[in-house]
C-alpha cells in the first residue's frame, strides 16, 4: 500500500462526562483506522459492554442493544468515508445513550408513578361503589 499506519484508539463513552454518578450506561469504542484512512478506507467501530467496578455486574445497554449500538456505528464510520469520523461517532453513540440512560435512571419512578396512579383510579372507583 503507501506504507502508511494503522492507528488503534479506544474510548469510554458514557452519557456525562467522567464518573458522573448519573451515568447507568456505559460502553467501549474502539477504533481501528488503516494507513488509507480517511480518504480510501472508512474506520473499523466496534462496541463493547463494561463491567462495574465490582467486575461482577454489568453497565447497561444489554448486549442485544450493544449489538445494535455497533450495526449503526458501523453504518455511520461507513457513511463517513472521505472525512474523519471519529468524532462525529462517539457523539451518535453517546446521544443514543444518553436516551437509554433515562430509561435506566427513571424506572423506579415510573413505576411508583404507574402505582400511584392505580391507586387513584381504584379510590375513584370505590367512591363510585359506594
Amino acid at each position: 500500500e503507501d506504507g502508511g499506519r494503522r492507528v488503534v484508539f479506544q474510548v469510554t463513552v458514557t452519557p456525562y462526562p467522567g464518573r458522573d454518578p448519573r451515568n447507568c450506561v456505559s460502553v467501549m469504542m474502539t477504533f481501528r483506522m488503516g494507513p488509507r484512512y480517511p480518504e480510501k478506507e472508512a474506520a473499523k467501530v466496534s462496541i463493547g459492554r463494561r463491567k462495574m467496578e465490582d467486575g461482577e455486574r454489568w453497565y447497561g445497554p444489554s448486549e442485544a442493544t450493544a449489538r445494535e449500538l455497533r450495526r449503526q456505528a458501523a453504518e455511520l464510520a461507513e457513511k463517513s468515508l472521505g472525512r474523519a469520523c471519529a468524532f462525529d461517532v462517539i457523539s451518535f453513540v453517546r446521544e443514543k445513550l444518553a436516551r437509554l440512560n433515562e430509561a435506566e435512571l427513571h424506572p423506579l419512578s415510573e413505576a411508583r408513578e404507574i402505582r400511584e396512579r392505580a391507586a387513584k383510579e381504584e379510590a375513584q372507583r370505590e367512591k363510585l361503589n359506594v
